[in-house]
């Protein structure tokens, strides 16, 4: 049986290695990318993305390579703390981390098969169902038929697109920036979250660098000069204190990533024989910091649903399995990020700043509890 998977992020590249092990199993990966995409900012993992890694026997090189949490600091916009989540009860499910997304990416480049059918600067142009399998045409023109089709290409899926002519992709009216923090500059000890009205600022430390993120409820103005954008950055960056502002002052503007938030908001996840994991199934905010983990866990299940599937007749009903056991545990984090969300970015008057920051005071620990419930339930 032929399976073509379409992304080359964490998602696909750690199912097509998943899937090494079936011996039923032909998996074609394409990537739209002339190479591995090992760039990116600095990411969180979570505890039930430790199975995973078990799987792939990757874990020993992560804990040897991430940047243990056992905290994360609530701040004001000035800097002042406003309460210390604490993981410490969480510990008993596993490791929560910080990892370079390159890093993590590269270890599971290294899990596929020597031998692995990757194309680069490819992706899918036209996606045809029929009784014989599904026709797929490429951007590169080859044409090949598979008896599975699995969209891991992002939140802006070309699978998506084809196959679910994009219902479900909604916007959140929020703009995104990654930079990094600047020498000279001290990262903070543990992932640091910083409020304004309608803004987040974010610092994601690891052992080497610290990324910051920031958030803002504005609109998505697209620019291609690197020192436009720092300085548009700049005046959304007005929000927080001085100390804050001062860090662009050494920031490199060829450095500075700006995009648009989008997220995904589907019942349905599977055709007969095509299926979204990862960002194309349910692409969310990084405010939670879900999305790498997410996307392991998918990878995972798909694997052990799809995997010891012998007649292709039976790939629906594994299908069907796959979506029920994610629905359940995405459900529920996806319920505890959207009213994290909504706390964290719906102040947008000075009133609702205090209350907000009033909550944080008096109990940080509330955000840990929907997180607990989320990892008590099985993959």
């Amino acid at each position: 049986m032929k399976m073509l998977v379409v992304g080359g992020g964490i998602a696909g590249v750690s199912l097509a290695s998943l899937m090494q092990k079936y011996s039923e199993w032909e998996i074609d990966l394409v990537e739209r990318s002339p190479e591995w995409r090992t760039g990116g900012y600095n990411i969180g993992l979570w505890m039930g993305a430790m199975r995973v890694l078990d799987a792939l026997g990757i874990r020993k090189e992560f804990e040897e390579k991430h940047t243990k949490l056992m905290t994360s600091n609530i701040l004001d916009s000035n800097g002042n703390v406003l309460g210390v989540v604490s993981f410490e009860k969480l510990t008993k499910y596993g490791t929560v981390g910080t990892l370079h997304k390159g890093e993590l990416h590269n270890l599971l480049i290294r899990t596929l098969p020597k031998n692995s059918s990757v194309r680069f600067n490819t992706t899918v142009e036209q996606i045809v169902p029929s009784s014989q399998g599904t026709a797929v045409t490429f951007t590169d023109g080859q044409e090949k038929t598979y008896d599975l089709v699995v969209g891991a290409d992002g939140v802006r899926s070309k699978v998506r697109e084809l196959v679910f002519n994009n219902v479900g992709l909604k916007e959140y009216g929020w703009s995104l920036w990654y930079f990094w923090l600047p020498e000279g500059f001290e990262a903070p000890k543990t992932v640091s979250v910083m409020f304004a009205l309608e803004s987040i600022l974010f610092f994601f430390p690891t052992r080497s660098s610290c990324s910051v993120g920031l958030i803002r409820k504005t609109p998505f103005v697209s620019t291609k000069d690197p020192d436009a954008l720092l300085q548009q950055l700049k005046e959304h960056m007005k929000s927080f204190g001085p100390s804050a502002q001062k860090i662009l002052n050494h920031v490199d503007p060829r450095t500075v990533y700006h995009d648009w938030l989008l997220y995904v908001d589907r019942d349905t996840w599977f055709t007969k024989n095509t299926v979204l994991i990862g960002d194309a199934q349910h692409g969310l905010s990084p405010i939670a910091g879900l999305g790498a983990s997410f996307a392991l866990e998918d990878a995972f299940v798909l694997s052990e649903e799809i995997g010891p599937i012998t007649d292709v007749s039976e790939i629906e009903r594994g299908l069907e399995r796959f979506s029920a056991r994610r629905k359940n545990k995405v459900g529920s984090a996806t319920s505890y990020l959207r009213r994290a969300e909504k706390i964290s970015m719906g102040a947008s008057t000075k009133l609702q700043g205090m209350l907000r920051n009033l909550l944080f005071r008096i109990a940080p620990n509330f955000i840990t509890n929907p997180v607990k419930k989320y990892l008590d339930l099985p993959l």
